[in-house]
């Protein structure tokens, strides 16, 4: 986890807001889904992640929460939504917050368990509950992330002419949803990090048309397997 984002979740103790706020804070998360601004993404274990964008001073900046407390609002998106909708999606919601929230606030569970069902009927969708279920019980591989770089090969023929090729190479992590965690050294960052122990990372040097067919592909997997 982005050790910012922890710095966050250390200050901010959920389900502390009032209820005025906390429906505020959802009203405005819900608009900015609707207009594609947040998305709503899905963890490997298929526990909601939701992230403000990079530059989201103007989100909360806004009308709807501008006199709320940023930190507070960023908390109640990142952190306390997440969890209360990944509650809804489970088959327990108030068992699944029960193993998963900090024992101080669970004085409050009755509450919490409540705003859990708010949100699932405002974020909710069966398509969501279908994509966690198939998370959650898939024995394959998922793609866990996807990275990108551009580069240029660089080919001397014998008759000393120098070919420059452009390409693209894609970085895909592939892991087992609940495999088990392992500590392992990021050499680019010098910092230990946590791993999957099912984990496989692909790496594909592609040609812009090999990536456009690649694509294309895609697409059309897509649309024969959903026409």
């Amino acid at each position: 986890m982005d050790p910012e984002k922890e710095k966050k979740k250390e200050k901010f103790v959920p389900c502390t807001e009032n209820e005025v706020q906390f429906d505020r804070v959802l009203y405005a998360l819900s608009e900015w889904v609707k207009t594609g601004i947040v998305d709503i993404d899905m963890d490997l274990d298929g526990d909601i992640d939701i992230n403000l964008p990079d530059e989201s001073g103007e989100l909360l900046g806004s009308q709807l929460v501008k006199d709320l407390p940023r930190e507070n609002v960023v908390g109640i998106i990142e952190y306390e939504i997440p969890a209360l909708l990944s509650a809804g999606l489970s088959d327990d919601a108030k068992d699944w917050l029960i193993k998963s929230l900090p024992d101080k606030i669970l004085k409050n569970i009755d509450a919490i368990a409540e705003r859990s069902k708010k949100v699932l009927k405002t974020l909710g969708s069966e398509e969501l509950k279908h994509r966690s279920l198939l998370r959650k019980i898939t024995s394959g591989y998922v793609v866990q992330s996807i990275s990108c770089k551009h580069s240029t090969y660089h080919h001397r023929k014998k008759t000393r002419e120098r070919i420059d090729i452009p390409y693209v190479t894609l970085e895909i992590t592939f892991s087992k949803p609940h495999s088990k965690m392992m500590i392992s050294f990021d050499p680019e960052r010098r910092v230990m990090v946590g791993r999957r122990s099912e984990e496989i990372i692909i790496t594909l040097d592609l040609h812009k048309r090999e990536l456009e067919n690649l694509v294309k592909r895609f697409k059309t997997i897509l649309e024969n397997e959903y026409e």
